[in-house]
This record gives structure tokens, C-alpha cells and sequence, in this order.
């Protein structure tokens, strides 16, 4: 093999390794949000304070469209979760739909989980579990 080759490969190589670690690089600080067509964005929160549970959540929509919400209040029980609540809310003409509720609650974790409609895309969003 030539040194002109044997250059030429190396230096291949080396602009190869560096695409490769660029690229990985980038990977892990970048973050996937999912694209939805006609939901601008979802949202669900809990709070908990002496024995109440407080639900809340929202969906809105691009443009003109409808859209509808279901908050619902889940207790862990094992490995799985047990309704405890829900409430929902509907909107027209591009305004959000927002739900929220109170729930008297016992000892345990808890989440809440909002399930949003519009126009026929179903989007969700989760709370981080709290315990009371």
C-alpha cells in the first residue's frame, strides 16, 4: 500500500471517529418531545395537603379546533394503580379545556394522570407520584 493511500485512510478514519462522537454527543443532551398535529400542549398536577388531594389539568389546542379533558386521581396499590377520581371539561373555538377537583384521600401514592382530546388526537400527561 502506497503512503498516499495509507494517508488517506487514516485520515478517513479519524474524520469518521469524530463524526461518530459528535453525533453521540449530541444524542445524549437532546430532548424527544413528541409532535402532535392539533394539541399544543397537555399538562396534570397534584398537591396534597392534610388528607385532600387537589387535581388539576388542561389540554389546549392549535388553531380553532375543540378539545376536551379527563383528570383522574389514581392511589397505588401493589404494583398497580386504583381510581380513585376523575373530573373533565370540554372547550370550543381554540380555548382550552381546563378540569380540576378535590378528593378526601388516606394514606399512600398517588398520582394524577390527564388524558386530552382534540380533534381527534389523544394526548396524555402524568404527575410524579406523591405520598401522603
Amino acid at each position: 500500500m502506497s503512503l498516499k493511500r495509507m494517508t488517506a485512510l487514516i485520515l478517513f478514519a479519524v474524520m469518521l471517529g469524530s463524526v461518530i462522537a459528535t453525533t453521540a454527543a449530541q444524542a445524549a443532551t437532546s430532548t424527544v418531545s413528541p409532535c402532535y398535529t392539533n394539541t399544543h400542549s397537555i399538562y396534570a398536577s397534584l398537591n396534597i395537603a392534610g388528607g385532600t388531594a387537589s387535581c388539576f389539568g388542561k389540554v389546549s389546542p392549535y388553531g380553532e379546533k375543540s378539545c376536551s379533558i379527563i383528570v383522574t386521581l389514581y392511589k397505588k396499590a401493589g404494583s398497580n394503580w386504583k381510581y380513585v377520581a376523575s373530573w373533565s371539561a370540554s372547550a370550543k373555538n381554540g380555548s382550552r379545556a381546563t378540569a380540576s377537583g378535590t378528593a378526601n384521600i388516606s394514606k399512600g401514592t398517588y398520582k394524577v394522570v390527564s388524558v386530552g382530546y382534540v380533534d381527534g388526537e389523544r394526548t396524555e400527561a402524568e404527575t410524579a407520584e406523591k405520598t401522603y
